[in-house]
């Protein structure tokens, strides 16, 4: 390094592969959900709701809404909650939050 000259590591080169630190935070960011990331998710949806009806309400919701990779996590965690009636949203947040 004295010469000034920084040399590039190979398993890195321009265009190739990310670093692995890059590439695992990008990964933390998208699959880190809370209790209200996921109500943010389910909003505009009508209750009383079962279980399997809030489930088809996530497959059904736009893209652009929640995300490829955030509507696969929200359904992984939706398919753990207990089957029952869901009134209101605060009663899926807490089902949720035992989740997570």
């Amino acid at each position: 390094m004295k010469s000034g000259v920084v040399q590039k590591d190979p398993k890195y080169s321009e265009g190739q592969q990310e670093q692995p630190s890059k590439k695992g935070g990008k990964r933390a960011v998208e699959s880190s959900l809370s209790a209200s990331t996921i109500a943010k998710a389910l909003s505009g949806i009508d209750l009383p709701k079962s279980k399997s009806e809030i489930q088809d309400f996530v497959r059904k919701s736009s893209g652009t809404k929640i995300g490829r990779i955030r509507k696969s996590s929200i359904l992984h965690i939706i398919d753990k909650i207990e089957t029952q009636k869901y009134h209101n949203m605060v009663d899926i947040e807490k089902e949720i939050g035992r989740m997570l």
